[in-house]
């Protein structure tokens, strides 16, 4: 019976240690998890902005702050800084229109992991479409 106790004195704080450890493994792997899911939701909306972007600097005037207000309602955190908008050097005729290029870069996704200040790259993402109107003109999109 002495022994019994002497045995389970020495493993008192085993369970706790084993706790400490699991929950360490536990808790990082689920903020990992989340960390990486918020990291592809930004690149798919980085993606979806220049798209919408582009659609609309194809039918916006030339550098119509109209272009980065839309990419904002895709994602509120770009700056001005982030966008930047290619325009065709020439005009548009009946059979050939140059592309309108929108990308962004530089953008980065700040991370919420408790006590790391850390900053992930977004790549740098680019979206070409055929020049169209280029004019802000009546166009319910551009107002």
């Amino acid at each position: 019976m002495v022994v019994a106790n002497a045995i389970r004195l020495r493993h008192r704080g085993a369970t706790a240690v084993e706790f400490a450890v699991a929950s360490l493994l536990f808790f990082g792997l689920t903020i990992g998890i989340i960390e990486f899911a918020r990291w592809m939701y930004v690149v798919n909306a980085a993606v979806e902005a220049t798209r919408f972007g582009a659609r609309v600097a194809a039918v916006c005037d030339k550098n119509d702050a109209t272009v980065r207000d839309r990419m904002r309602m895709i994602l509120p955190s770009l700056a001005d800084t982030n966008i930047a908008i290619s325009y065709p050097t020439s005009a548009c005729t009946n059979t050939l229109c140059e592309p309108v290029t929108v990308s962004i870069q530089n953008y980065s996704l700040s991370l919420l992991i408790p006590l790391a200040p850390l900053t992930v790259p977004i790549p740098s993402l680019s979206t070409s479409i055929p020049a169209e109107s280029l004019s802000s003109a009546s166009n319910w999109l551009c107002n």
